[in-house]
């Protein structure tokens, strides 16, 4: 039976301790003499329970750690060929006091031979053997305690592997939740509202995130340890906290105009009779115009179709995307102007924008939420819209009011204005 003796890396050395090891190094261990550039298996015993599904393989020379052999190796079945001298910093000098160190994912106890074996010079015209392959997260390593969607940023980096990479995220122990990102360089970072992944959020507790070749999957890295995620910051406020006092941001409207397409197309002229058709300002302040106006023009019914765009100055608050709690849009109708109905308003919904809005015509809807005609304020809360806009994931092309479509049959006017503010709780 082989003497256990476990070791931890320290600077240039190894430092013995004094846990016990459930993975010994059984081949080589000592005494053996191979040549640089054979293969030859490493092979080690199992002597009791292992929470780790993977480990790595180290070559050392007298007490220095040279690199990696090999990385994320199964831990059963308990052998591994090497080509001989093979590691990550290139191909290992010929020499007489060099060991074979395992050690479990995650931790720095390490288990090397018992004594030292020998490495002995190539033969000559043998064929030069690729390096191996090597990945390593850098950031999240392990110990980090996150909130759930705080801006984080994911870095990691490889060695002599080609094509592209993908991040993955795992809740511990080892259940794969899902991607984070795909078709990533070899080597880089990622900005990351920590726990996002591509299909949703994970919630609160203990995961990993793993780097992934795309070309070659059984080759990866995994964070060395578990990290934290904490519940975001709306379920982290104590019972008896003091309000918080919003921050109240100006909006700043842009007010659109098209035609209604049937039954004809035609735009106002200085001739229609305009009078009782609200401009939406008030002095200096722009409101936001929102509605369907059908008015006579030369004896044909024409229609008018009135949008509104709103948004906010997001620079002072983007490096604060982390912070925020709770954002809102707050609007209050001012005024209207209605024939042939008795809604309060049209304005009745809005819409929040995921890519660029350059025409009229082309309303990109999603997640539309309506705005009830009898009520004349308005409160939507938009947190997660403003979150997005702050850190960047998501174009600040703001929240379109538009009114809700009346049948052509009933040719109505109802034309509403909006004071529009936001306000932000950090």
């Amino acid at each position: 039976m082989k003497k256990t003796v476990p070791c931890v890396v320290v600077g240039l050395g190894l430092a013995a301790v004094a846990a016990a090891q459930t993975i010994i190094v059984q081949s080589p261990n000592g005494g053996e003499g191979w040549t640089a550039g054979t293969e030859h298996p490493i092979t080690w015993v199992l002597t009791g329970p292992t929470k780790a599904s993977a480990m790595d393989i180290v070559l050392i020379k007298g007490t220095v750690e040279l690199g990696l052999i090999a990385q994320n190796v199964p831990v059963s079945p308990t052998t591994y060929t090497w080509s001989v001298g093979q590691y990550s910093g290139g191909q290992a000098q010929p020499g007489t006091n060099y060991k074979v160190g395992i050690r479990e994912i995650g931790t720095t106890e390490l288990d090397a031979s018992d004594a030292f074996f020998a490495i002995a010079r190539k033969i000559p015209g043998a064929k030069p053997l690729l390096p191996p392959v090597t990945m390593k997260v850098n950031a999240p390593n392990g110990g980090e305690e996150w909130r759930v969607g705080s801006p984080r940023t994911i870095s990691w980096n490889t060695a002599n592997l080609t094509g592209k990479v993908k991040l993955e995220l795992v809740r511990e122990p080892n259940q794969d939740v899902g991607v984070i990102a795909s078709n990533l360089p070899l080597d880089g970072s990622r900005p990351w509202n920590a726990g996002d992944y591509l299909g949703g959020r994970v919630s609160s507790g203990q995961y990993r995130v793993r780097v992934r070749s795309q070309a070659r999957p059984t080759h990866f890295d995994e964070s060395d340890q578990a990290f934290t995620l904490t519940p975001s910051l709306p379920n982290m406020k104590p019972p008896h906290a003091l309000p918080i006092q919003p921050v109240r941001v100006p909006a700043i409207i842009l007010n659109l105009s098209g035609t209604d397409s049937h039954p004809n197309v035609g735009e106002r002229t200085e001739h229609e009779n305009t009078s009782g058709r609200p401009t939406c300002d008030a002095s200096s302040n722009v409101r936001a115009r929102v509605g369907r106006d059908w008015f006579p023009y030369l004896n044909v019914q024409l229609a008018a179709l009135y949008r509104s765009r709103v948004h906010f100055d997001v620079g002072p608050y983007a490096a604060r995307a982390g912070e925020l709690t709770a954002a809102r849009l707050r609007l209050k109708q001012v005024g209207s102007v209605r024939t042939g109905t008795t809604d309060a308003s049209c304005g009745r919904s809005f819409c929040e924008l995921l890519a660029p809005w350059t025409t009229f015509e082309a309303v990109q809807i999603t997640n539309p939420r309506s705005l009830h005609y009898w009520e004349s304020e308005y409160t939507v809360d938009i947190t997660e819209t403003v979150r997005r806009w702050l850190d960047g994931s998501l174009p600040n092309n703001g929240l379109l009011l538009f009114a809700a479509e009346l049948p052509m049959s009933n040719p109505w006017t109802c034309i509403s204005c909006f004071e529009a503010t936001f306000e932000l709780e950090f």
